[in-house]
């Protein structure tokens, strides 16, 4: 997706109610967190185990023991077999998207109606 946001909607009571986050220990919250701005920024996190225990910063030992909590999180990505998705994050991204395409057309819109007045101003002085 060609937008970019620096920030994306979390909400904590979802969060922290989740099943699968209540069964994470800390170190599987943090690293949760870290997969999930990752995919916020890039639109996926990679599937490959090696790729991501270095977006953790884990070594591969470690990075099994977060695993076994972290992957019912994701689901493989649809049209890209090498990529995961967090399906919850993956529709607040498309959402996210709609709303700034919306915004962005909207203000171009009110742009042109703002210079066609200027034009028919100065047209009819």
């Amino acid at each position: 997706m060609a937008f970019n946001l620096s920030w994306f909607p979390f909400y904590p009571k979802d969060f922290l109610a989740d099943e699968r986050v209540k069964l994470m220990d800390h170190a599987q919250v943090g690293a949760y967190i870290i997969l999930l701005c990752h995919q916020w920024n890039e639109g996926s996190i990679p599937a490959d185990r090696h790729e991501l225990s270095r977006l953790l910063r884990v070594l591969p030992e470690e990075f099994d023991k977060l695993w076994d909590r972290l992957e019912p999180c994701f689901v493989k990505h649809l049209t890209d077999k090498k990529r995961l998705l967090n399906i919850r994050l993956d529709a607040e991204r498309c959402n996210a998207a709609n709303i700034s395409k919306f915004r962005q057309e909207s203000g171009r819109r009110g742009g042109l109606a703002k210079a066609a007045h200027r034009l028919h101003v100065v047209a009819d002085s």
